[in-house]
């Protein structure tokens, strides 16, 4: 796209938005006029105070003996007023010129180490001031321009975040888009058969000339086929789309109801619950939906503390771009998950746990709940010290994604 360019006049913006053009002021005193002027002034005092004093010795002194010494009597004064000239002269040159320069010398020095708040007085309006005023503009306009890149780099590093987050989002929808389509078939492949097993299990069982030791392989065999059909429905709680049937519901009347029916739990006994439900705006949502989020959510907190802890429920109001939402968080103090696994939690199938403790499709079902519902889910996490599950869901009505 072509850019049309306007001529500038000679001090205006050249483009960057901090860069200005520093033009000098008209002097009102010059250096060099300062000190030739002050020197012909000392001078011409000194030619006067050396003929006056001279003068007045002559006066006072025989005439013989004036004439006969006069070239010792007019040195020593040509010597005191010649050193009082130049000291004096040192003293204005190191005051105008030498001075000024060692200050803008050492503010220069901190500018190369990066103190660009450095900045030198004014003390003059002359060519030294007008100096010291240029470089303080300079180590303004560095300043700002150091403050606005800052700015930049932060929020290009802001967008590559993001970007990185919405491809981990992209990859992630992907995975559980292709692994829900292949969960449901096989789902329904495995659970016709299996049904068939569990219905000749029970026969067999119900027969009276089993052995004990028989009956007991049975009952094994049971519980292993009741834990596959436990995998299958998860499997079909995976891949089933979302439930349309949405109604408005209270978040922390839902996460109330859930945690009642937990403490009868064995595993709830070791933890020390905390709540903090804010009030919060109704949410548009599948009632049954819900209770699983909350319940995977809050079972995988108890168990990532075998050794007990404490378990903190924390729900607040949020003031979101597209109006207000809701943000349920979960924290534990258990095991934490090492940082290698973070970004596998949530594939399906991904567990940390014993084998046959877990199938890892908790966090996975969480995810798509939380996505049909245009929300989001994140998760921080140091290992030893715990994790935190943060849920943020609009409230009102769902938007299409």
């Amino acid at each position: 796209m072509s850019e049309v360019k306007k001529d500038r006049k000679p001090g205006e913006d050249s483009g960057s938005g901090w860069r200005r053009s520093w033009a000098p002021r008209p002097l009102r005193k010059s250096v060099v006029t300062t000190v030739v002027v002050n020197l012909t002034v000392l001078m011409f005092a000194a030619l006067v105070l050396i003929a006056l004093f001279v003068n007045y010795t002559y006066s006072v002194l025989p005439s013989d003996y004036a004439s006969e010494y006069a070239p010792m009597i007019i040195v020593p004064y040509i010597i005191v007023f010649g050193l009082t000239v130049a000291v004096y002269g040192w003293r204005l040159i190191s005051r105008v010129i030498l001075k000024p320069l060692r200050a803008l010398l050492g503010a220069t020095h901190k500018v190369a180490g990066g103190d660009l708040s450095a900045r030198v007085r004014v003390a003059d309006d002359n060519e030294m001031g007008q100096l010291a005023a240029a470089f303080n503009e300079m180590t303004e306009q560095l300043a700002l321009g150091r403050s606005e890149l800052e700015n930049r780099l932060a929020e290009l590093k802001c967008l590559n975040d993001d970007l990185a987050q919405t491809q981990r989002e992209l990859l992630s929808s992907e995975k559980l888009a292709s692994v829900g389509r292949l969960a449901a078939g096989v789902a329904h492949e495995i659970g016709n058969p299996l049904a068939a097993i569990s219905g000749y299990l029970d026969l067999i069982q119900r027969r009276d000339y089993i052995k004990p030791a028989e009956r007991e392989m049975l009952t094994r065999v049971q519980k292993e086929v009741d834990r596959i059909n436990e995998i299958i429905r998860e499997l079909l709680d995976y891949s089933r789309p979302g439930d349309s049937s949405a109604v408005r519901l209270n978040l922390n009347d839902a996460i109330t109801s859930n945690l009642t029916l937990l403490r009868a739990q064995k595993d709830f006994d070791r933890v020390q619950l905390k709540t903090s439900l804010g009030e919060l705006p109704p949410l548009l949502a599948n009632r049954s939906s819900i209770q699983q989020l909350i319940m995977n959510l809050v079972l995988n907190a108890i168990q990532a503390m075998p050794q007990g802890g404490e378990l903190e429920v924390v729900t607040r109001a949020l003031d979101l771009k597209d109006g207000a939402g809701v943000e349920f968080c979960v924290a534990d103090t258990g095991i934490g998950i090492a940082p290698e696994h973070l970004e596998h939690i949530f594939d399906p199938f991904f567990t940390t746990k014993e084998p046959g403790q877990g199938t890892g499709l908790g966090l996975s079902i969480c995810l798509r709940i939380v996505e049909n519902l245009n929300g989001r889910l994140t998760v921080r996490s140091e290992p030893g010290k715990g994790s935190v599950f943060t849920v943020r869901l609009p409230a009102g009505e769902r938007r299409e994604g």
